[in-house]
Parts: structure tokens; sequence; C-alpha cells
């Protein structure tokens, strides 16, 4: 019954019917009736709009700025993240470079997988 234009509704209100005699009055009264139909319409205030639209695209800014990747690395982790290391090797006063992988550096003698160009000796 709710569903029904208010003026419907007003008239079955004073009818003691059961549902189905309710149905086919209301039918009758639709039939008969020509009701306006009013549509309300809102007019929204364009500044309100547009300091929402900017204050969005301020959020989008920041999340931006907050999501980029962080490109600073610590000397230790660019140290461990580097394949290889030079090492000044001396020997009885002379001065070598030598290359090491990672995996030499890590297990020395025990390393099973060494990527080339490694300098490493085992002694």
């Amino acid at each position: 019954m709710q569903r029904l234009p208010t003026s419907i509704q007003q008239i079955l209100s004073v009818s003691n019917d059961n549902l189905d005699g309710l149905s086919l009055i209301a039918d009758k009264v639709n039939e008969v009736s020509h009701f306006d139909t009013v549509v309300n319409s809102v007019a929204s205030d364009n500044s309100v709009i547009q300091s929402f639209r900017d204050e969005i695209a301020e959020l989008r800014l920041e999340l931006k700025r907050i999501s980029r990747p962080r490109f600073r690395q610590s000397s230790r982790d660019r140290q461990e993240n580097s394949k290889f290391r030079v090492r000044i090797v001396s020997n009885s006063g002379k001065s070598q470079l030598k290359r090491v992988c990672w995996y030499h550096r890590r297990f020395a003698q025990k390393a099973v997988k060494c990527v080339s160009p490694c300098d490493f000796q085992e002694n």
C-alpha cells in the first residue's frame, strides 16, 4: 500500500475491504484519476562541487607521493645486494684488485654456485 500514490492511499484508508477489494478500488481510482507526477530536482552549488573536486585532486597527489617506491637503501643493503665486491688484497706489500662473487664471499671454499667473473682462489 505504501508504494501507491498518496492520494490513492488516502481514498483506500476509509475502506474496510480485504486486500483483494482494496486492490480493485485502487485500480479503478487510478483509471479515472489523472494524477500529475511531481519530480523534485535539486540544483547543486557549483562552488561546493568544485571544492570537492579540488580536494579529491589534492588527495590523489598526496597518495601518489606516499606510494612512490623508495629508492634509498642503506649502505649495508647496497653491499648485500651487489653481486660482486672488489677487494684489495695485499700480499707482501703488493696490492691487487680481486672480484669475488657473493657465493664465495658468503661460503668461501664451501660455495657450490659461482657467478663469473669471480677471482676466488682456494688456499
